[in-house]
């Protein structure tokens, strides 16, 4: 299993503000060792802290932790000391845009103008131009106009039905060698 579908499927409720906090992880420790992403891993520690330090007095280590973007590159070994995990904000990939239509028409999400940062969105409609043209004839003329207009209809009224949904990464904190 992937940590990801750990984490939508279980550990959700959880999270506070998109981030779960050691006394949470504590409670998903084995879970957690089940995920591909810890299965090299020698040993999870939980810790309580982002910044520890180990050893016996003369011979301290100090260990600041740092953050990645777990995907498919990483592979986790050796101890693992784990500080928190959280998610991403909802990232979209431009190239999918023209990918993810839904009957024909979709939302996109909102961006911002980089000028004045006014938020503003795409709605879209796909339509063959040869649509009209291959009626012609058969005594069922559509009215154009009136199609198009009754599908941005139904996409200002229904927006959530056709936006398109975007990707949410997991990272981890804490102290590891990848």
């Amino acid at each position: 299993m992937k940590i990801k579908e750990l984490l939508d499927k279980v550990i959700e409720p959880h999270f506070r503000n998109d981030k779960m906090i050691p006394k949470y992880l504590k409670l998903y420790k084995d879970q957690l060792l089940k995920c591909e992403e810890f299965k090299d891993i020698d040993d999870l520690i939980i810790i309580d802290e982002p910044d520890f330090t180990l050893g016996d007095g003369d011979l301290d280590e100090s260990f600041n932790s740092k953050y990645i973007k777990l995907d498919s590159d990483i592979k986790l070994k050796g101890t693992v000391y784990l500080y928190g995990i959280s998610l991403t904000p909802e990232l979209f990939n431009p190239c999918l845009h023209l990918t993810q239509f839904k009957e024909n028409a979709l939302v996109t999400p909102t961006m911002y103008d980089p000028k004045n940062l006014t938020p503003y969105q795409y709605f879209m409609i796909k339509w063959s131009p040869e649509f009209a043209q291959d009626m012609i004839g058969t005594g069922q003329e559509p009215d154009l106009r009136k199609i198009l207009h009754d599908k941005l209809d139904e996409l200002i009224d229904n927006q959530e039905k056709y936006r398109i949904k975007g990707e949410r990464g997991v990272m981890i904190r804490g102290v590891f060698d990848i």
